[in-house]
């Protein structure tokens, strides 16, 4: 038997192949080879070879509407239908006993139900450990260290899985011990455990030896773990490279914001990933000193996609015409969504501006907060433009204003 194969598409956690039978005869046989050579080709595919009906039934019958998990997670955990057959596709109901345990032990620390439901949907596993062998603990210990019971909660509620999958003795309790040498309060380091899963202590320990050795002051650790709590955590040769590059580009420690800044982005970057970044600004006509003063400016630019990227720059450079000399001025601008923000406001501005009640799109217009300018250019001229709420509720396209002689880097 043949099959043709149609179509693949991408869902939550798996490929699904949609086939089409040609032959009748031996359709089992040919399914079953199809699956294995699928399967040979994406080995950490969650598809499981077929081999026959048994295989695999204990996970139907776990993501079914009828089964006791997602029955559990509907009446015990308050997730809706679809959300509970979701989840049930990560977790299987194995002790009732156990998650009841759980439930209780998180409405004994205050927990909604809504926040409950957030936490199983985020961590269904959860449900599976017993209170007392593992979270109980770790929380208790927490709260023993001066932590509120709010700011426990958060940790548990932001990431779990640092509390379930780390050690107390071994990860936990020494990692809060050296945290205390670092940060100054416990707020600080409910920030940092919010955010990172990775919490070894030496790992740490030898990037902050990284950032001494290379004449960091105090200051710059202390907003290293504020700002960029994860970049703490990296590897440690590619956090000494992130150092490196940084003060290639001749940032120095002393300046703190400038340079904790570019560590924390450069820690994440690869060589070739930097290069394309390079090349694409280049292919937008930035030279390289233009492009790597916006870097040193707004290190946060070359974090966002190249397909995101060029679209902006599409826009700034060719629609509105503002050189990259303009553009390293308003660096933050970078931040902004093009299609929420500065298109919607480049329309209400193109609007006055036919009518002649302003002059100019400025940068600063689009800088400025949201209340500010609807007060400013909407409120202001509704009743004489009504167009300007359309334009802001983004029902007019902004094409452009500008014949090619203006200079719009003057505004």
């Amino acid at each position: 038997m043949k099959f043709t194969y149609l179509a693949a598409e991408r869902t939550s956690h798996c490929l699904v192949f949609l086939l089409k039978k040609t032959h009748d005869h031996s359709s089992r046989h040919h399914v079953s080879s199809c699956n294995f050579l699928f399967f040979r080709k994406h080995p950490f595919s969650s598809i499981k070879p077929t081999s026959g009906d048994a295989d695999g039934s204990v996970g139907r019958s776990s993501s079914s509407p009828s089964s006791p998990t997602v029955s559990y997670l509907i009446e015990k955990c308050g997730l809706s239908t679809k959300t509970a057959l979701s989840v049930s596709k990560k977790f299987e109901l194995r002790s009732v006993e156990k998650s009841d345990s759980m439930l209780r032990f998180f409405r004994e620390y205050d927990l909604t139900d809504e926040q409950i439901s957030s936490l199983i949907v985020k961590c269904p596993r959860i449900l599976s450990f017993g209170t007392d062998g593992n979270l109980k603990p770790k929380l208790e210990f927490l709260l023993s260290e001066g932590f509120t019971r709010l700011q426990v909660v958060e940790i548990m509620l932001s990431n779990p899985s640092t509390l379930l999958n780390n050690n107390l003795e071994r990860r936990i309790i020494p990692c809060i011990n050296f945290m205390k040498t670092i940060l100054p309060t416990n707020a600080a380091i409910t920030k940092f455990l919010k955010s990172s899963t990775n919490i070894v202590s030496s790992v740490q320990l030898a990037n902050v030896e990284i950032l001494r050795r290379n004449g960091a002051p105090d200051s710059v650790i202390t907003k290293m773990y504020t700002s960029f709590p994860r970049s703490m955590t990296r590897d440690n040769n590619w956090f000494a490279k992130g150092v490196e590059k940084a003060m290639d580009l001749g940032i120095e420690p002393s300046e703190v914001s400038k340079f904790s800044n570019l560590v924390g982005v450069l820690s994440y970057m690869s060589p070739s990933t930097w290069e394309r970044k390079m090349m694409l600004y280049k292919s937008m006509g930035w030279s390289t000193e233009e492009t790597l003063l916006l870097f040193k400016t707004h290190p946060f630019c070359f974090r966002y996609s190249d397909k995101l990227t060029k679209k902006k720059l599409e826009f700034f450079l060719h629609t509105l015409r503002y050189s990259p000399k303009r553009l390293i001025s308003y660096p933050n601008l970078f931040r902004l969504s093009l299609e929420k923000r500065i298109r919607p406001r480049c329309s209400v501005l193109g609007v006055l501006i036919a009518k002649g009640l302003i002059k100019t799109i400025s940068l600063s217009n689009l800088m400025m907060s949201e209340d500010k300018f609807l007060g400013v250019f909407v409120a202001k001229y509704k009743d004489c433009v009504p167009e300007v709420e359309e334009a802001h509720n983004g029902k007019l396209h902004f094409k452009g204003l500008f014949p090619k002689w203006w200079n719009i880097e003057h505004n």
